[in-house]
């Protein structure tokens, strides 16, 4: 079994946030959550800050290519760049 922080592919080790830190970041309204070990062939769940939801900003010259490949992984919570907005209105989410 592959130890906890070290997933089973590309070389990469998931570092984990311990508990008084996590403790301090929720005091400030940051979520924990767990990268889950049955995803990532680890031995058991590592924790770690929740992302999600944080808004992401980028340049008026952000090409269209990036921010349309970055939409495809991104839920739709942000005012959106003009990309962004053809993105989401060619997939029926938006008018």
């Amino acid at each position: 079994m592959i130890k906890a922080g070290r997933p089973r592919i590309r070389g990469m080790r998931f570092l984990p946030v311990d508990e008084p830190q996590l403790s301090e970041l929720d005091a400030m309204g940051l979520r924990r959550s767990p990268i889950p070990a049955e995803r990532y062939g680890l031995e058991k769940d590592v924790w770690t800050v929740n992302f999600s939801g944080w808004p992401v900003f980028c340049l008026d010259s952000t090409s269209d290519h990036i921010v349309s490949q970055f939409c495809g992984a991104v839920p739709l919570t942000i005012p959106l760049h003009p990309a962004a907005e053809w993105f989401w209105k060619g997939r029926g989410y938006i008018d």
